[in-house]
């Protein structure tokens, strides 16, 4: 049971820092222009992210009942993502210790 915990505390803590990758807004001192409203940023999330966030939400969801064959398959999905998004991480903002903690 430990074990577990600190498998899915690991977990969300990935997904939190590589949901601060995303892009970021800010707002201006006066809107005046024709500009999109403050917030309405275009930019999509990468796949690989949108993977390593329904796999974590997955095994919150799934861990109290117990099925480990799920949430070992979830697990395996977030580590093949992540190996494919990590080297373009930096470029979108992670920083180099969020990184190297994932």
């Amino acid at each position: 049971m430990k074990h577990s915990r600190t498998i899915l505390v690991t977990i969300l803590a990935a997904v939190l820092a590589l949901s601060a990758c995303g892009p970021k807004t800010t707002a201006p001192a006066a809107q005046t222009t024709g500009a999109a409203p403050v917030g309405q940023q275009s930019g999509t999330v990468p796949a690989a992210l949108q993977t390593i966030e329904g796999a974590a939400e997955d095994i919150i969801d799934i861990a109290p009942g117990g099925n480990w064959d799920k949430i070992n398959a979830d697990i395996t999905s977030i580590a093949d993502a992540w190996q494919n998004y990590q080297s373009q991480a930096a470029q979108d903002g992670a920083s180099q210790k969020t990184m190297d903690a994932l």
